[in-house]
């Protein structure tokens, strides 16, 4: 899906090993756990231009086996991510956004998972492990270039001053994932806090 001739997988560049480096792009596949990437990118966005690419599940299946790896079942999971998805991750890394180095691309994909029951997963699979991920499908590439994509998000919106409240009113999505898009762009200086009504922080477009 990612890789093209002529790529460099698993390269040092400077202390680091990037994912794939293509010409003079670096390209780092992180399916989560952004945080681990900023100490990477303080060092290479100085002088080398970086993409993130991200996946997320529209649609996703969860396939169970046995110790012998015939399978038991095979549902579709109930979970379905979107977009907006992206800003569960984005919040670790706010302030490198508006840096001209970086490029972030989403990745709208059906995926299965493969767990095997040998005891030894985590107690929340219960002791299932991930065995296998497979990329079924790619619905969708979306590349998100700082301010322009960002600013979208507000098209329908009173950009002079809004609630989180109205922005997950505006986006179907929870005012928790709200409050992460409001912290994460403010602090790429892509909105500002303006005041308060009541408890409830007001934000507005820079």
């Amino acid at each position: 899906m990612l890789y093209e001739k002529g790529d460099f997988v698993e390269y040092q560049i400077d202390r680091y090993v990037v994912d794939i480096l293509r010409g003079q792009e670096i390209i780092e596949i992180q399916t989560h756990a952004f945080y681990k990437l900023r100490r990477k990118l303080a060092a290479l966005l100085e002088k080398h231009t970086v993409k993130i690419v991200h996946p997320v599940a529209k649609r996703k299946w969860i396939t169970r086996q046995n110790i012998n790896g015939e399978i038991i079942s095979r549902r579709k999971s109930p979970k379905k991510e979107n977009l907006l998805d992206i800003f569960h991750e984005l919040v670790y890394i706010p302030n490198f956004l508006n840096n001209s180095n970086l490029a972030i691309e989403v990745f709208i994909i059906e995926k299965e998972e493969v767990l095997i029951d040998d005891g030894k997963g985590s107690w929340r699979r219960k002791g299932w492990s991930l065995a296998d991920q497979k990329l079924l499908q790619v619905y969708q590439v979306k590349a998100l270039a700082y301010p322009d994509d960002y600013q979208t998000f507000f098209s329908g919106m009173n950009t002079n001053g809004f609630l989180n409240s109205e922005l997950a009113e505006e986006l179907g999505c929870s005012v928790k994932l709200a409050r992460k898009i409001t912290y994460t762009l403010v602090h790429s200086g892509l909105l500002t806090h303006t005041g308060m009504a009541g408890n409830a922080k007001v934000y507005a477009l820079e």
